[in-house]
């Protein structure tokens, strides 16, 4: 009888949960594999127009500032005075050895301040002679080949600048006309380093039947990656398409996708021709992928339905007759108890569970908190040598050059100071008792630095009250001392302000002008500070930023603790924060371990 009301359980379970998985998983994968297949071709081809474009405008970017800067080369030339007399001038004097110079000079220091030129020409129509400047030196030479020939240009078009392809490689051009009756003087021609231009092709290329053309405003090819293909015709229908219909940033024409740009000044222009195919190519196994994947996960859905709903009912009955028998008081399962369903007896042996666990996590709360108190008495105990040596010798000096006045002062303070140090019955004191004992501990910096520096307080009287970990100030103090004004010179000022706010927060400003810190050393000091684990203290010579951070955080909230400000040579603000709490409302806190 019981195994039959079980065998009948059984089933229900594990057929639910087979139609539910088998509904989630089958009818979203048939949907999206569906939408998929509709959409993907339009949306990849949208995609493919779109990054082209995108492609276009960077490399039309790219070439005009190239371009500019070519521009900007030719002009700082033709507005040098010198440079412009010496061109002028040759072949009128029968000694030009002054137009010589300056014209190498010119040359030299366009070369060595720019990378883009590895050779500038200067073809002189006077006397048919050429000037060539390469970095090992410059020459001069009748044009006997008519090199120059090759940068003509028809009548009507500008002359600024522009590019031609020769066979010893591609050149800017810029013509000398005479100011008066524009009569041409000479043609400057800059062989340029094709590196950069080329870089921007490749960039543009991202298939490898692609072809990228590069054009001058002559319509010529300077520059190609075009993998061996003739385009010559089809480059001509193009630019004709683009000069006459202005049809917009691509088209198509003989199964083709053209993509144009051109620079800024219309020097230069470049065209890029993708096939269809490419397209077609791209977009088919992406299809073909959807489908095929979205068919997979049909079957794969129904498969791991029908076995997920095995695995998961099967455990989840087993583990229900197991819970139902434990008791948490001494983890042993018995028999017996009888509940209405599988889900009740989780939830309610699972509340017990919780019940356990909380009680855990309050006997390690006092084993902690008893960890901490201990960890926060060592902390208090530590001393600084080093401080304490200075002040002794400190002592000594002023008892033989001056009088028992000061040395009583110092010894009286000192003695102070190390009481209220080594007492470790207290380990909360008010902000009063915490001003008092740096009271001591600056009255022995002044006789050290002869009053060097002041120190300026702006304490609230409500905070005054308020409890704080003993040895929060002085250690920051301290810290301004030995980081702050080692290597300041001039005045020493130290600000100290205190205040509460409206949340019962209690904010602490030190602020000093010293030599302050990098912003690198800084963004790395608050680095360490805010990853300083949450209850740690650091050994260290002395109690610095990151113990009293851990001291706060320790007592107070996480969120609690010291935050650093500071500029180069501008000094150091150290703010902390701490919850505000008066002696009569930490009864419990002061009564417990600190």
């Amino acid at each position: 009888m019981e195994s039959s009301k079980k065998s009948k359980r059984t089933l229900s379970i594990r057929t639910k949960i087979f139609l539910f998985m088998l509904a989630v998983s089958i009818i979203p994968t048939i949907l999206i594999t569906a939408l998929a297949a509709y959409n993907t071709y339009d949306s990849l081809y949208r995609q493919l127009i779109v990054i082209n474009k995108d492609g276009m405008l960077w490399g039309s970017d790219r070439v005009s500032q190239f371009s500019d800067e070519l521009k900007n080369t030719f002009y700082s030339m033709e507005f040098d005075k010198s440079f412009r007399n010496a061109v002028l001038k040759w072949g009128k004097d029968n000694d030009s050895y002054e137009e010589n110079a300056v014209l190498r000079n010119t040359f030299n220091a366009t070369l060595n301040k720019n990378n883009l030129f590895s050779l500038i020409e200067l073809y002189l129509i006077s006397d048919k002679s050429v000037i060539k400047t390469k970095r090992a030196g410059t020459t001069l030479q009748s044009d006997e080949e008519g090199f120059s020939n090759t940068f003509n240009r028809p009548a009507h078009m500008q002359t600024n600048m522009y590019l031609k392809l020769t066979g010893k490689g591609l050149y800017a051009v810029h013509n000398i006309n005479t100011f008066e009756d524009r009569n041409l003087v000479a043609k400057l021609a800059l062989q340029l380093r094709t590196g950069d231009l080329q870089k921007i092709l490749e960039k543009l290329k991202t298939s490898q039947d692609e072809r990228v053309y590069l054009l001058n405003d002559q319509n010529e090819i300077v520059m190609s990656i075009n993998n061996g293909y003739d385009d010559k015709e089809f480059l001509s229908k193009s630019i004709k398409l683009i000069n006459e219909e202005s049809s917009g940033e691509y088209f198509s024409i003989d199964n083709n996708i053209v993509f144009y740009g051109q620079d800024k000044g219309g020097k230069l222009g470049i065209i890029k021709i993708i096939p269809r195919n490419e397209i077609v190519k791209a977009i088919r196994p992406t299809v073909f992928a959807g489908i095929f994947m979205g068919i997979a996960c049909v079957f794969a859905a129904i498969m791991l339905s029908a076995l997920i709903s095995f695995y998961i009912s099967s455990p989840i009955l087993k583990l229900a007759d197991k819970v139902k028998n434990i008791q948490m008081a001494t983890l042993e399962i018995q028999t017996g108890e009888d509940t209405r369903n599988e889900i009740s007896v989780l939830e309610n042996h699972i509340a017990l569970f919780v019940q356990r666990i909380k009680d855990l996590i309050h006997q390690e709360y006092i084993i902690k908190l008893q960890a901490k108190s201990a960890q926060i008495k060592a902390l208090q105990a530590q001393i600084n040598p080093h401080f304490l040596h200075n002040t002794l010798q400190l002592i000594g000096s002023i008892s033989l050059s001056k009088g028992v006045k000061e040395v009583y002062n110092i010894a009286g303070a000192l003695s102070s100071m190390m009481r209220y140090s080594m007492d470790f019955e207290n380990g909360f004191v008010t902000m009063g008792s915490e001003l008092n004992h740096l009271d001591n501990y600056l009255l022995i910096q002044k006789e050290r630095f002869y009053d060097k520096f002041s120190i300026e307080l702006d304490i609230q009287e409500e905070v005054k009250d308020c409890l704080m970990p003993k040895l929060l100030l002085q250690p920051i103090v301290e810290n301004c001392f030995q980081h702050g004004f080692d290597r300041s010179t001039g005045e020493w000022k130290l600000w100290i302000k205190a205040y509460l706010t409206e949340d019962k927060k209690v904010h602490i400003i030190v602020q000093d002008n010293g030599s302050g810190m990098s912003q690198d050393q800084l963004a790395a000091l608050n680095e360490k500070i805010k990853d300083t684990a949450y209850g740690s203290i650091k050994s260290s010579r002395h109690i610095g930023l990151l113990n009293v951070n851990s001291r706060i955080r320790l007592n107070f909230s996480e969120n609690d603790g010291i935050t650093v400000y500071s500029k180069k040579d501008e000094g150091t603000r150290i703010e902390y924060i701490f919850d505000a709490q008066r002696v009569e409302e930490a009864n419990g806190l002061s009564g417990s371990d600190h």
